[in-house]
């Protein structure tokens, strides 16, 4: 079946239907205009999250009838936000941390970092890596 193509305000606002229809956190969706093409990007907290879902963005794509993308960079404030919701409260973690694009690493500084119980971090990095697709990195403050 082939979509007529949408004019931008609903494409978009199907594009925030479909994000909730998926249960997925899109933290905005942006109608584009690249050499003269229209398409809709799509911001997820990282783009190795958007990857996870590319055969829903191709759905999305052709339901609503333009090209639909995602955006290349992270959002280092949400990585943030993802963390400190998975946290133990035993952790003293620095309020600074890097962003390692390249590397795919968020890399966080915790006082007693050595003293954190082993299977506590392997939880805490598993976890961050499933929400961001990112590696965690702890390091002594």
């Amino acid at each position: 079946m082939n979509a007529v193509t949408l004019d931008q305000f609903t494409a978009m606002e199907r594009a925030r239907a479909w994000a909730a229809r998926h249960n997925l956190t899109v933290y905005k969706t942006a109608y584009k205009v690249a050499q003269s093409v229209p398409h809709i990007e799509l911001h997820f907290v990282t783009p190795q999250v958007a990857k996870r879902h590319l055969d829903l963005i191709a759905q999305l794509s052709a339901e609503i009838g333009l090209p639909v993308t995602y955006a290349t960079e992270p959002k280092p404030a949400y990585m943030s936000e993802m963390l400190a919701s998975i946290l133990p409260p035993s952790w003293n973690v620095s309020k600074s941390h890097s962003l390692m694009k390249e590397a795919g690493q968020f890399v966080i500084k915790a006082f007693g970092a050595a003293n954190l119980p082993r299977q506590e971090v392997e939880d805490v990095r598993a976890k961050f890596a499933e929400m961001t697709g990112y590696m965690l990195v702890v390091h002594e403050a």
